[in-house]
């Protein structure tokens, strides 16, 4: 009895192939709504492609909207105005006087605690090879200088200053410290590597390991900046295809803002010259 019943129940079952076919037809739907969203917008990033397969994947086919599955490509609306998804262009934000404060204070920081930073190791190469210290129950063969400590302020200075342009760039006061900052600071460093290593202190009998990190803070410098420029380029000669901009450059700024931003840096640079020799003497 026992044996006729599971005989029946398995007989009521649908047949094999009607899951697959009804699963293919559910992939098919989510595909073709997956096409559909992603055709409106621009190419989504690899998180934004991960999130919305798996918001389709929760919802189902049945259940998506018209506009659900566009936020779940980057949390971003597609008719949100001033959206990265939006086919608008972007308007930049009107001048105001906070945002021009921040643009000249960011720019002039970041370039002038890049410039101390510099100096800093550069001076400190030329006259004990890099290596000094101070304090401590042994004797020291060389000694720090007493205005060591520019050096590490100079760092912290660097990533405050960069995170006040960041905040900046973020509400469109003016453009993103991340690549300038980034390129700068490399071919700055590097430039001290190389200059020292070819033409090295007295005291210094080999210097090779300076020249190699020089190459490689300049490879590290140069690559990023051809890679942005390469894409300006194609920004310049293919404008219909880039009507999004990447979050963290942040939102599109006004030339003024930019003027604001080079006038900063060219400030930043003289100040920190000037101060490292007031601190230094040298």
């Amino acid at each position: 009895m026992k044996v006729d019943d599971r005989q029946s129940h398995l007989h009521t079952r649908p047949p094999a192939g009607s899951f697959s076919l009804c699963h293919d037809a559910r992939t098919r739907e989510n595909a073709s709504t997956f096409t559909q969203v992603t055709a409106r917008r621009a190419p989504p990033t690899g998180i934004g492609v991960l999130r919305g397969i798996a918001r389709l994947d929760r919802t189902g086919a049945d259940n998506v909207g018209e506009e659900a599955p566009v936020a779940a490509f980057g949390g971003w609306n597609s008719q949100t105005a001033g959206s990265p998804a939006s086919d608008e262009p972007h308007e930049p934000v009107p001048l105001n006087a906070l945002g021009i404060a921040l643009a000249l204070l960011s720019a002039a920081g970041l370039t002038g605690a890049i410039t101390v930073l510099y100096h800093g190791m550069g001076t400190i190469m030329e006259t004990s090879g890099a290596f000094v210290a101070s304090g401590g129950p042994y004797e020291i063969a060389s000694p720090a200088p007493g205005w060591a400590w520019i050096v590490p302020v100079s760092v912290w200075a660097m990533l405050l200053f960069g995170g006040v342009g960041m905040f900046a760039a973020g509400r469109g006061w003016g453009e993103s410290p991340i690549l300038f900052g980034w390129v700068g600071l490399f071919l700055a460093l590097g430039w001290n590597f190389l200059r020292l290593g070819f033409n090295p202190p007295e005291f210094m009998e080999s210097t090779w390991g300076w020249i190699v990190l020089g190459v490689l803070f300049w490879v590290m410098a140069l690559v990023p900046a051809t890679i942005a420029a390469a894409t300006m380029v194609r920004v310049l000669r293919f404008p219909d295809l880039y009507r999004t901009r990447p979050r963290m450059l942040g939102k599109p700024t006004r030339g003024l803002y930019r003027v604001i931003q080079l006038a900063g840096a060219a400030a930043g640079i003289l100040g920190a010259n000037a101060l490292f020799g007031a601190v230094t003497g040298v």
